[in-house]
């Protein structure tokens, strides 16, 4: 017998998919390139290429409701 989504989780789940589209749907210059994109000799510069993918995340669950 399938299950279905109550009203409630499929409103979440719609929230979800419109804020990565939101997010995610403009390039930015991360969003395509292997990661990391270069060997790093430390870690700083390794942590300064992955800053970027840092913010887009949590801007995107900042609009999760």
């Amino acid at each position: 017998m399938p299950t279905y989504l109550s009203s409630s989780d499929q409103t979440l789940l719609t929230n979800i998919f419109s804020t990565y589209e939101q997010i995610f749907g403009t390039t930015t210059k991360c969003q395509y390139q292997p990661f990391p994109a270069i060997e790093h000799k430390s870690v700083h510069p390794f942590f300064n290429e992955y800053e970027e993918r840092h913010k887009i995340l949590i801007e995107f669950f900042k609009h999760i409701p």
